[in-house]
């Protein structure tokens, strides 16, 4: 991001806690709760630009400061911050933006998301279809490997991190050799596709017909 606007927020550690208590809150919001007040505050910045003119820094540092003691607004107010800014402080991106900007100006809804509602979206347990992907899944458990020590190194962000057996009672751990693609594989032949890859990379399927047991 080529703008300072965040600079402050590096600067003033009562400032970082307050935005990140906002973020981390509105992380756990629905699809179209997240949209609300991006859309709330883009109709107040359109508002008062027509009367004050604009600016490229025009949003407030969004704050939750109720656990951060003598909290200062008006260092809030004297440090507005531009929509790039903005957007990466929620990790959001253009797409976001072009949403919020239609509602914005039409005055509509927050979208929600395109599955919402939807009652195509799942599989019904009778269906072949899950009931092919449930037999596959089972039959990838009852391969899992045995693990000959109770200690697992699982490498967490670039750290190496040691939990006991007890610890992982919910893991299953596949052979080294099963892949995704493998494990792609393994389903379309136990339901009568033979699947084969050429030089370039290239998946095609061939019936070959039965279904394996």
């Amino acid at each position: 991001m080529k703008c300072n606007c965040l600079k402050i927020i590096a600067d003033d550690l009562s400032i970082c806690k307050a935005v990140a208590e906002y973020v981390y809150d509105w992380g756990f919001k629905g699809y179209a709760e997240r949209q609300e007040p991006f859309i709330l505050w883009r109709q107040m910045v359109e508002s008062f630009s027509m009367f004050l003119g604009g600016s490229y820094k025009q949003f407030l540092l969004p704050v939750n400061a109720i656990n951060v003691p003598n909290f200062e607004m008006k260092t809030v107010y004297s440090n507005k911050i531009c929509t790039s800014a903005l957007l990466a402080l929620f990790g959001e991106g253009r797409t976001f933006w072009t949403k919020v900007k239609t509602a914005a100006d039409l005055g509509c809804s927050p979208t929600r998301h395109g599955n919402v509602g939807n009652m195509n979206r799942c599989f019904k347990s009778n269906n072949p279809i899950t009931i092919a992907l449930h037999a596959h899944f089972h039959k990838l458990i009852e391969s899992a490997e045995v693990r000959a020590t109770r200690f697992v190194k699982n490498e967490v962000d670039g750290t190496v991190m040691v939990t006991t057996s007890d610890d992982d009672g919910d893991k299953i751990y596949l052979p080294s050799n099963n892949g995704t693609r493998q494990s792609y594989y393994q389903y379309c032949l136990a339901n009568g596709w033979k699947c084969s890859t050429s030089a370039s990379g290239l998946v095609t399927k061939e019936w070959v017909g039965g279904v394996e047991g």
